[in-house]
């Protein structure tokens, strides 16, 4: 082997210890903070939120009670501009009463309200094809206009917290507590549904009933 062969063997044998070396570092414990930055870019946690408890008074009957409401919403961080086009007859085809506002792909916007059934799968379709349009569960409050001292409740961080009346009055054994999830999502954004997992389960309100009096007056 000449001079020049062995500087070649020499600056082969070297890099592949270098390769060897790298791989063996990274696989090891000082490979974990690499590790932890992929986990940290490809999982997404979240919420899962809990079922506001109901209002009875003392026959029986249901005074507030929450729904499941389904929203089809666009996000802004998601979108394609080459797919607008595309997009906008798509969402026309398939939504016939749905209004798009001027400009809503500037902005994070709900494009349309309490799905029904079918709209639900529509849309789950449309969101294979357009990463920006999503569905978006949330839980809408229903009271019995009788009684006026059922209160209100507002979205206070994504939770229904009483604000007025017995809604308020009540709303510590009404609230319950979020669960959580993670799941892994792929180079595109899109969840991998087979990775969901719930970390913690929601623990969902009381249901709780009034002794309403003839003076207008109540105890628990």
């Amino acid at each position: 082997m000449d001079k020049r062969h062995k500087i070649f063997f020499i600056i082969a044998l070297a890099g592949l210890f270098l390769i060897i070396g790298r791989m063996l570092f990274l696989a090891g414990a000082g490979g974990e903070r690499y590790r932890q930055e992929v986990i940290k870019t490809s999982e997404q946690t979240g919420e899962l939120p809990a079922i506001r408890g109901r209002i009875y008074d003392r026959n029986g009957r249901l005074l507030a009670w929450s729904e499941r409401c389904y929203d089809l919403i666009f996000k802004v961080d998601r979108y394609n501009a080459s797919q607008h086009d595309a997009m906008i007859g798509d969402l026309k085809s398939s939504f016939k009463d749905i209004f798009l506002p001027e400009n809503f792909h500037t902005r994070n916007t709900v494009l349309k309200r309490n799905l029904t059934a079918a709209e639900v799968e529509a849309a789950d379709r449309l969101s294979l094809t357009y990463r920006a349009l999503d569905v978006d569960l949330r839980w809408e409050r229903r009271i019995n206009a009788h009684h006026a001292q059922v209160g209100q409740v507002r979205q206070i961080n994504g939770v229904e917290t009483g604000i007025s009346g017995w809604e308020k009055e009540y709303d510590s054994q009404l609230r319950g507590t979020p669960g959580t999830f993670s799941v892994m999502l792929d180079r595109h954004g899109n969840w991998v549904e087979s990775t969901f997992r719930i970390t913690r389960d929601a623990v969902d309100g009381r249901d709780v009933t009034v002794q309403i009096t003839p003076g207008g007056e109540h105890n628990e």
